[in-house]
């Protein structure tokens, strides 16, 4: 709002000429009007607005059942946080754990399937911004399914979307306690 504007907001209408038709009560309306719209607008019911990697928004559900991973280290990521069970779809080239080869395929990294991935019933995608394209996770997302990216470009990048990828799916103490494991294995070893 422009600062005239705003001040023509509280000036009674007898003092307004014909271009100050808003009263005080109608613009506190409006106002009230466009945050309630607002608050409807920024995250389904049931889910937590957050910013990805990338610095997207992105509205991730409370409890995401059916998760899709769009690399190979996003899979190993959620079965080492002992998420295997809502692992719905991986890429053709995921391959670890062996468990991974009863999930069914949605693609490549760089060329998935939106359409088996909707199919699915997906409600969190985990994408990764140096081998997902971004018009991909565009496209999901006007599907209306929730795409987190995540950035592992260093050691403390793969722990810190360790926690993150376990903040989101309610498995958050799990990947603390697996990153202090892997920390006390990388000091072992530097040692």
């Amino acid at each position: 709002m422009t600062r005239s504007f705003e001040k023509s907001l509280w000036i009674p209408l007898s003092q307004r000429g014909k271009e100050g038709v808003w009263s005080r009560a109608s613009s506190q309306v409006l106002i009230a009007l466009s945050l309630v719209s607002w608050a409807f607008l920024a995250a389904p019911a049931g889910a937590a607005t957050v910013r990805d990697a990338v610095g997207r928004t992105v509205a991730v559900p409370d409890a995401p059942r059916r998760i899709v991973s769009l690399a190979p280290n996003i899979t190993e990521m959620l079965y080492a946080l002992g998420l295997g069970d809502r692992v719905a779809g991986v890429t053709q080239y995921c391959d670890w754990p062996p468990e991974v080869a009863a999930v069914p395929r949605i693609g490549g990294v760089i060329n998935p399937s939106l359409e088996a991935i909707v199919a699915l019933g997906t409600d969190l995608v985990f994408a990764t911004a140096d081998g997902n394209r971004p018009a991909d996770v565009e496209r999901l997302a006007g599907l209306g399914v929730a795409v987190y990216t995540i950035d592992t470009r260093s050691i403390a990048d793969v722990f810190a979307s360790l926690v993150t990828i376990g903040d989101l799916t309610g498995r958050g103490e799990a990947a603390r306690t697996l990153v202090v494991g892997l920390e006390r294995r990388r000091a072992a070893v530097a040692a």
